[in-house]
């Protein structure tokens, strides 16, 4: 019995080995995979080349506090990265970005980075340079910078902002920022937690809006009349609905609460 459990194992192994054969890629594929590689490589050069050049001008009117300059500088920038394959050469350029946004000699810049920021193709590389701009829910006053902030992490629409952006939209005392968060969760329609979104727009309809039928203080209901129409705006835009009673939000959120998917248009 030993001599023919030997022919099996090597039949196996005859078989292993001529499919490892088969796989093996043949002379026609290793040229076109090696012409693909010499072209790369000048292409690569010259992305790595500009990319140097371009932060070398970026540095140089950072370092001599050139605001306009630097504005001048920035369609560049964008262009440049957007183009770009090598995600560390994309970090770089991010990087003097957000150095800029730091400076504080450079303040005449930050409203044109800020929007530059907001037209990278990286969302998530981007918000890592606005990320300790978003507003805290405890400041009473909010630089108008901080809100071009809350409208630019609205156009990246990065998951990594989600956390701020719930809190703050529930707890900001600066009711400005909170209804520019509540804005900024209507542009996450295409993120994987948009369902996430979904019910926590639900939830601050369900906590600001009064009982129907009693009567609540000046502040409650001033508070609800400035943040209804954001509330409404946002949710209509996350789904894709044109819905435009809370009420209604209300009782199709809880009669889908198990499928939630079925609430937005394309679900």
């Amino acid at each position: 019995m030993r001599p023919a459990s030997h022919s099996t194992t090597g039949l196996g192994a005859d078989r292993l080995t001529a499919t490892q054969c088969r796989r093996r890629p043949g002379p026609k594929l290793l040229l076109i995979a090696l012409a693909t590689l010499l072209l790369a490589a000048p292409a690569a050069q010259a992305d790595a080349e500009k990319t140097k050049a371009l932060l070398a001008d970026l540095a140089a009117l950072r370092k001599a506090s050139d605001g306009i300059g630097f504005q001048g500088e920035l369609k560049n920038t964008v262009a440049l990265h957007n183009e770009l394959q090598d995600k560390s050469l994309r970090g770089k350029l991010q990087k003097e970005l957000g150095a800029v946004l730091k400076s504080k000699k450079m303040k005449s810049a930050h409203k044109a980075i800020v929007k530059a920021i907001s037209e990278l193709n990286d969302s998530k590389g981007a918000f890592k340079q606005l990320k300790k701009l978003v507003p805290s829910p405890k400041e009473e006053d909010v630089p108008d910078l901080k809100i071009d902030v809350l409208h630019a992490v609205a156009q990246l629409a990065p998951d990594a902002a989600l956390k701020q952006l719930f809190v703050l939209a529930e707890k900001a005392k600066h009711r400005p920022s909170g209804i520019a968060a509540i804005d900024a969760l209507g542009h996450f329609g295409t993120s994987k937690k948009r369902t996430t979104v979904l019910e926590e727009l639900i939830k601050l309809v369900m906590r600001f809006m009064p009982p129907r039928g009693q009567q609540v203080g000046v502040e409650t209901q001033n508070r609800w009349n400035a943040l209804a129409p954001p509330l409404i705006n946002a949710l209509n835009r996350l789904t894709g609905q044109k819905i435009r009673d809370p009420d209604e939000w209300i009782t199709m959120w809880r009669d889908n609460k198990k499928r939630p998917n079925d609430l937005f248009q394309d679900g």
